[in-house]
């Protein structure tokens, strides 16, 4: 049963003569077809793992279930995997020194930033610290000159939580 019908597009590799074919519908390259049906017409079938294998007018994976064989085209998985190996060639080329080493540098950065603000916050933290125990100090001797018979902070602080909005 035909299912739809692709036009491919000539892929050339190399400079011998030797070409792919790109089908742009379904984004894949696949080798040249060798058993035509037609003019310019090339019977393909899709396997269950993506495979497309170039066949007659038999369906190649109901015979193979049928007769419980795994039928495995050597070619066609051969050309799969050069067809791979040559477009990564091809288009990847040499990575580039961001794509090599950007998540370091910027992993580095990260946590120097984080670091140093760490090390700001620990620092200005030591120096509210120093500056609450000076005010508790003042506010105990302060009271203490006020009211000696009255013991504790809490008579300092109460005035602040207790004072009404204007």
């Amino acid at each position: 049963m035909e299912i739809a019908t692709y036009r491919a597009c000539d892929f050339k590799i190399g400079y011998a003569g030797d070409k792919l074919w790109y089908v742009p519908k379904a984004k894949k390259y696949i080798m040249a077809g060798t058993i035509q049906s037609g003019k310019n017409k090339f019977l393909h079938f899709e396997r269950e793992d993506g495979e497309w294998v170039n066949f007659g007018l038999n369906d190649i994976d109901k015979q193979m279930k049928e007769a419980g064989a795994r039928y495995i085209q050597s070619d066609m998985r051969a050309g799969r995997i050069a067809i791979s190996n040559i477009l990564e060639a091809r288009f990847k080329g040499k990575e580039s020194f961001w794509e090599k080493y950007g998540s370091m540098i910027t992993q580095t950065i990260f946590y120097l930033i984080v670091s140093v603000s760490m090390v700001i916050i620990f620092y200005q933290w030591g120096g509210i610290i120093d500056r609450t125990n000076e005010l508790l100090g003042r506010v105990i001797a302060y009271e203490e000159l006020k009211c000696p018979a009255i013991a504790g902070v809490v008579p300092a602080f109460a005035m602040l939580m207790f004072r009404r909005k204007k």
